[in-house]
């Protein structure tokens, strides 16, 4: 059921800032003033409808906020403290009919978007608490923050008390509602009272603008981006990295943290519909514009020609060009498989042609600048790092799952239910066979499940790959058998058996629907052993194409994890992703580590 929302922002702005000894409201942070940052993360996490309280020189923000599409609410009370703001917030954003108010001072101004959005999802997704919906605040290191989520039905309440404590007096009354959202952001603690406070939320601003490797690396982690996708990235970003302090040193100036932000992050969600988009709104919800900016257009970026000028931008599109997932190949190879894909539209193939001359144009400009190849410069890089990699028995595998197919009225339990490709689907193994090209992919089988839509798509895929792959359909890679609910729809078996859907659902991995069912165990004792003999009796890579279950059983077998994260994991249709069996695999099912 899809839940309702209707939240109102509500930006506190009424105060002295007598210790400040200057308006806070309107001071600037990185270029912004604090009303402007908060009003872009209100908006940027979905809130819609803003209030602005005012009180100190009202005349003045209420001239300020004229063009900033906001409620600007004058408390006559401000000088009996902010309390008085908070009921005059409230009773305007309930009046307007507002299911909760998302509350913050204006002088606590760095709350990514992010956290907003946590703080509402927890609000929505969670059942009232003996009757009343809780309060929710999001905490840092056991701290209280900011927002504070007020929900609406305690307004008449608010409204009604003489405010002694402030807020407290109403919610202390509710501890046992509170619910608190744990996170590792300190910007919802910073404040700006005074001088020395403003000094360091600057600084704290200036130094979180872009993230770190290691909250890059937590982003990619919530995002499930898959392991082929982060190799290309890291191999962007190194690429990126080399070449942005190469220029450095010849006397430029160009940003090393945001060019390391924006590699790492720029394929973040690759496996998504235009995951341009995706991805950049991803950044923007984390609270990092430049770094959205630039993976907004690093799919059809082309600098204009001639090239006088590079910045950030060109570079990371410069390198995401230079490799083939994390192979370091030449502007044409790179752009080859795009060639052939549209090679019945001379017009696409004219803006392919513009976009390799144009990336051909920068390259040589970083190269006038640094006096350096940059390729030579980058294979010697790419040797380096090779020296120092850990050596040891590894052996690639390439899961795919099977294009989209035939469609039905609605939604279906597709189990074994043996159903075709559709257009759509031929099209995504086409892009994955011409894909695949660039791999060098050490085998000639490639291993299928033996339904039907699977086996279309593992056909296509390796008559692009070329003529020495042949398929092989593999009985134990069939998807998981679904009993008497495989092939009906959805909406019919939660209707006609309501209690064993929702035990479904409690208990997914060992929830069996019959007997002639199976549950993700009994899929794993099936897929695992099959995998494991191919293993043992082939040398090279292994490349697979099958369904969303064996793929993720496949998956938490061979990276270590319980079948219990499948409830977290998704593997969409028409997409790959690569893995590594290591010597650990290996000891963990007593396989013999070849010689």
């Amino acid at each position: 059921m899809v839940i309702e929302r209707n939240p109102a922002g509500l930006i506190l702005s009424a105060g002295f800032s007598s210790r400040m000894k200057d308006f806070k409201p309107l001071m600037k942070i990185g270029g912004k003033t604090p009303l402007e940052i908060l009003i872009d993360h209100l908006r940027i996490a979905g809130v819609q409808e803003i209030f602005v309280v005012v009180g100190y020189n009202a005349e003045i923000l209420t001239d300020y906020l004229s063009d900033k599409n906001v409620h600007v609410v004058e408390n006559k009370n401000f000088e009996q403290g902010m309390f008085t703001s908070i009921q005059c917030g409230v009773r305007a954003a309930s009046d307007a009919g507002h299911d909760c108010f998302l509350m913050t001072p204006v002088d606590i101004p760095l709350v990514p978007p992010y956290i907003m959005k946590a703080v509402m999802n927890r609000f929505y997704n969670v059942a009232p608490q003996n009757g009343k919906a809780p309060f929710v605040v999001p905490c840092y290191e056991g701290k209280k923050g900011h927002p504070l989520l007020i929900p609406a039905e305690y307004t008449e309440e608010i409204l009604a008390s003489g405010g002694e404590n402030g807020l407290k007096s109403v919610t202390s009354r509710y501890e046992d509602r509170f619910i608190r959202v744990d996170t590792h952001c300190r910007g919802i603690i910073l404040d700006m009272d005074t001088q020395e406070a403003y000094r360091e939320l600057s600084d704290y601003y200036s130094e979180a603008k872009y993230p770190d490797e290691e909250q890059c690396f937590k982003i990619i982690e919530r995002m499930e981006t898959p392991g082929h996708v982060v190799k290309h990235c890291q191999a962007v970003t190194d690429t990126a990295v080399a070449i942005t302090e190469a220029l450095n040193a010849s006397g430029c100036h160009f940003s090393v943290p945001l060019v390391r932000a924006a590699g790492l992050l720029h394929d973040v969600l690759r496996v998504r519909k235009a995951h341009w988009e995706a991805g950049a709104k991803c950044a923007m919800d984390y609270g990092y514009p430049e770094v959205a900016d630039i993976i907004m257009d690093h799919m059809h970026y082309v600098p204009t020609l001639p090239v006088h000028e590079i910045d950030e931008k060109d570079i990371i599109c410069l390198s995401d060009k230079l490799r083939q997932e994390d192979k370091l190949v030449t502007l044409e190879d790179r752009l080859a498989p795009v060639k052939i894909r549209w090679a019945d539209n001379p017009e696409a193939l004219g803006i392919i042609e513009h976009k390799i001359n144009a990336a051909g144009a920068v390259l040589h400009y970083i190269e006038g600048v640094t006096g350096r190849d940059v390729y030579e410069m980058l294979r010697e890089h790419d040797e380096h790092k090779q020296e120092e990699e850990p050596q040891g028995y590894r052996r690639r595998v390439i899961l795919i799952r099977h294009g989209e197919t035939q469609r039905h009225k609605e939604k279906i339990f597709l189990g074994q239910t043996d159903v075709p490709l559709n257009e759509e689907g031929k099209d995504q193994c086409t892009i994955v066979g011409i894909e695949m090209q660039h791999f060098d992919v050490d085998t000639d089988v490639v291993y299928c499940s033996d339904l039907r839509r699977a086996r279309e798509s593992a056909k296509i895929i390796a008559g692009i790959m070329g003529d020495r792959y042949h398929v092989q359909p593999v009985p134990e890679f069939r998807e998981m058998n679904l009993g008497g609910w495989d092939g009906k729809y959805i909406s019919e078996v939660r209707e006609k058996y309501p209690e064993e859907y929702a035990k479904r659902g409690r208990d997914l991995i060992r929830f069996k629907i019959d007997e002639t069912a199976e549950n993700f165990e009994e899929l794993r004792d099936r897929v695992v052993p099959k995998f494991n003999e191919i293993l043992e009796s082939t040398e090279g890579d292994i490349v697979i194409v099958s369904h969303s279950g064996v793929l993720l059983v496949l998956k938490c077998e061979i990276t270590g994890r319980s079948l219990e994260q499948i409830r977290r994991m998704k593997f969409r249709r028409g997409t790959y992703e690569f893995l590594e069996v290591g010597e650990e695999y290996l000891q963990r099912h007593q396989i013999a580590i070849p010689d």
